[in-house]
């Protein structure tokens, strides 16, 4: 009798230890299945897009004109960017836009067409073929030559100390002789600028904790050649937006059109940006 009781006990204690291990594994798997299957870096479809935002408020911004809009504004955008489901496509070096308009994700047309155009404008840089290939302009009008022309134009346009356009030209001159040709070297920009203006020289945003005011700062997006960046000015960035891949910098394009076009770029698709020192 004593050995069939001492042999139930052995049974049940092996019982409760399979049953433990059995709680335990249960849990570690549970805790993966919520890290990894519900991440949202990994969401990618427009259906799992609706079911995860709140899509009920309409959005539309104050204004259409880039160079009034307001921290409202800018935050709008980004909530609508999110619903149009923005990414960058690392092999197609382009960005896509899920969402095919904005009445499924509820925001104006007039909204998505902007945000759209900006990317477009950032796809077209970042396909840009070698600037040798393409035939100069006789004149010496910075709207018509904008490959060649990029970065005495953003010199032009920064925020603070900017020379005039004709003292930039001489300065990529002095700088690089055949910059009419071939661009300037992006190694060589951020020495230009600083005839002008203390900056910082940086490769990505993470020195920037805060939302900041770009003041037109000189920002190098890649093109096709390797050593020649396409030089804009960026204008705003909000690290507080999204994830990393989501954060985005605005610029304004002066090269394509004397008004400026605006752009749009995710920090980790630079080359460099030239943010001022603060005083």
């Amino acid at each position: 009798m004593k050995r069939l009781n001492k042999t139930k006990g052995m049974y049940a204690l092996l019982i409760a230890v399979a049953a433990l291990i059995g709680i335990t594994i249960y849990g570690s798997c549970s805790a993966d299945e919520d890290f990894w299957g519900f991440d949202e870096e990994y969401i990618s479809t427009e259906n799992t897009r609706a079911e995860k935002m709140d899509m009920s408020e309409y959005l539309t911004l104050s204004t259409y004109d880039f160079k009034k809009w307001t921290e409202k504004d800018y935050r709008i955008m980004e909530i609508a960017e999110d619903r149009m489901g923005v990414y960058y496509a690392e092999s197609k070096n382009k960005y896509v836009i899920e969402a095919k308009n904005g009445q499924n994700i509820n925001i104006s047309d007039s909204l998505y067409n902007t945000i759209k155009s900006q990317y477009e404008l950032t796809n077209s840089i970042l396909s840009a073929k070698t600037n040798h290939r393409i035939t100069r302009q006789k004149r010496s009008d910075p709207e018509n030559t904008p490959n060649y022309n990029c970065v005495p134009i953003a010199l032009s346009h920064m925020g603070r100390n900017a020379p005039s356009y004709a003292t930039a030209e001489l300065e990529c001159n002095a700088i690089w002789s055949n910059w009419r040709t071939e661009g300037i070297p992006a190694s060589y920009v951020g020495g230009i600028i600083r005839l002008h203006a203390q900056v910082y020289s940086y490769t990505d945003m993470n020195a920037y904790n805060e939302t900041k005011m770009l003041e037109n700062c000189v920002l190098l997006i890649p093109t096709d050649e390797i050593m020649y960046g396409h030089a804009v000015n960026a204008t705003y960035y909000n690290p507080k937006a999204g994830r990393l891949h989501m954060k985005r910098i605005y610029y304004v394009d002066y090269s394509q059109d004397s008004l400026g076009k605006s752009g749009k770029i995710h920090p980790r698709t630079i080359i460099a940006i030239f943010p001022f020192v603060e005083n």
